[in-house]
């Protein structure tokens, strides 16, 4: 699953375009949409294709700029979050839409469930929030800023059992090593 091919064609293009079965986004508004309508596709595969070897891509838009477009209103939990200039609204949008982004892999991670699998969850880069560099520069929105903080990211490794248990093990992360790129 993943955007029309376009002017942002990514490695994910290459790799959803080799698919025996691929399911790209047609007639949705890349700023007006959020990833809600993936569920239904996602819960079908996963249905359809109950044994076997199978490796799912799912690309998210995420939290990528304009934030509070990103989430259903109901997601909107911090507040302000938008029509407004103020720095807090950035940040709660842009809180919001990863609160999205965590319930939207909450409800994978229970479409695989009872399945031997694997969910992996990665980035393809930061966002900048108003962050000060050295020489006093403020960076905003889409991987502006230069610096290590947008070329560097979190991933995730879950298992559908580990991460549904309420264990100490289920609540560790994989650390990954930062190296320059």
């Amino acid at each position: 699953m993943n955007d029309v091919y376009g002017a942002n064609n990514l490695p994910t293009s290459v790799i959803a375009d080799s698919a025996d079965e691929k399911i790209f986004r047609f007639g949705v508004n890349y700023k007006e949409s959020n990833d809600l309508y993936l569920l239904p596709y996602f819960e079908t595969i996963v249905r359809t294709h109950k044994s076997g070897r199978q490796l799912i891509v799912v690309h998210l838009r995420g939290s990528h700029f304009d934030y509070a477009k990103r989430y259903p209103i109901d997601f909107a939990a911090f507040k302000p979050d938008a029509d407004c200039d103020e720095r807090n609204c950035t940040i709660n949008a842009y809180d919001n839409s990863i609160l999205f982004t965590d319930y939207l892999l909450s409800r994978f991670i229970e479409d695989i469930k009872g399945r031997e699998a694997l969910l992996f969850y990665v980035a393809d880069h930061g966002e900048s929030l108003g962050e000060t560099d050295q020489r006093g520069q403020v960076y905003w929105k889409h991987g502006q800023n230069g610096g290590s903080s947008n070329a560097w990211f979190p991933c995730r490794f879950g298992h559908p059992i580990a991460l549904s248990l309420n264990t100490q093990a289920s609540s560790q992360r994989l650390r990954v090593a930062q190296l320059p790129l």
